[in-house]
């Protein structure tokens, strides 16, 4: 069976709060299990990138939702193509957080210092968060930063 392989990036809205983060995330995680969706989700300092495998009608619906979802604005289509093998062996959703994004992995995965999501080709952005999905310590990190949020060990200051 032919796969669909979709690459989006968008920025938060102005309503979003790191603390609807694990809401998000749980949102998507059932949705992706219940329809053999495969994810990467990672936050930037300023956007959300999002790579996303599976089923071309349930990829499709899926990325309708992140376009009609209040937390997001401004989503932005890397590309979409058709596989016949998944590149992420991840679960429904692996989330990625900002502090991956070093200078020192920017510049080994992509030559580049930081990342400037609409810069980035949709094999660029394929390809760094392929190595970032990877990294196991990673995600454990970011998964970290989730846990926090949702036990309300973390604040934000609006000024």
């Amino acid at each position: 069976m032919k796969l669909t392989r979709l690459a989006l990036y968008c920025q938060p809205s102005d309503t979003f709060r790191l603390t609807s983060l694990a809401g998000i995330l749980k949102k998507n995680r059932e949705y992706n299990g219940n329809f053999d969706i495969s994810a990467v989700m990672a936050m930037t300092q300023t956007h959300f990138m999002y790579v996303m495998e599976g089923p071309r009608e349930a990829v499709s619906h899926a990325f309708s939702n992140i376009m009609w979802d209040t937390n997001f604005r401004n989503v932005v289509l890397f590309g979409m193509e058709e596989i016949d093998q998944r590149m992420y062996d991840a679960g429904p959703v692996d989330f990625i957080s900002a502090d991956a994004f070093s200078v020192e992995f920017c510049r080994e995965t992509l030559k580049m210092p930081r990342i400037l999501p609409s810069l980035l080709s949709f094999e660029n952005a394929k390809r760094l968060l392929l190595k970032a999905s990877e990294k196991r310590d990673i995600l454990a990190k970011s998964q970290q930063l989730i846990d926090d949020c949702a036990r309300e060990d973390y604040f934000e200051i609006a000024v």
